[in-house]
Parts: structure tokens; C-alpha cells; sequence
């Protein structure tokens, strides 16, 4: 019996072109975060912005910055792992 396997298709991946803007409108549709800031720099994937956080009755706005570094670069393509 065959099993379906993407590799045997798609190599060593998929292709997506995948810019900040629509990075950002993934992670606000996701998480419900309004307040979250894309950053693709030719090294980087940086992700900030501010997150409300609750904790007993108390809400505060939190800053957060995340920056992802791919395993590897290649022209305009990201290895993320």
C-alpha cells in the first residue's frame, strides 16, 4: 500500500512567498492580538508589538519583541526549522 508523502512531491519543501503584511495579518487573525508589528530583515523575522496580560484582577499592556532567526538563508528564502 502507498502512503501519501509530500517529500516525494515537494523535495526538500514547499515554496510560499509569504511577506510581513500578511505575516501580521496571520498572527492578528490567529491569536486575536490587534497590536502585533512584522519585521522581515535579510538575516531576521522579527515579530513586536504589546500584549494585554492578566493576572488575578489586575491588566497590563506588556511589550513583547520575538526575533526568529532561520537555520538557514538562501537568496530570499527562509529555512525555519
Amino acid at each position: 500500500m502507498n502512503t501519501f508523502n509530500p517529500s516525494n512531491i515537494f523535495g526538500n519543501g514547499l515554496p510560499i512567498t509569504l511577506t510581513a503584511s500578511m505575516l501580521e495579518r496571520i498572527i492578528k487573525m490567529k491569536s486575536g492580538e490587534q497590536d502585533v508589528k512584522v519585521e522581515i530583515t535579510p538575516k531576521y523575522i522579527v515579530l513586536f508589538g504589546r500584549t494585554e496580560v492578566k493576572k488575578m484582577m489586575f491588566k497590563k499592556n506588556v511589550p513583547f519583541r520575538i526575533t526568529l532567526k532561520p537555520v538557514h538563508v538562501e537568496k530570499e528564502r527562509f529555512h525555519l526549522n
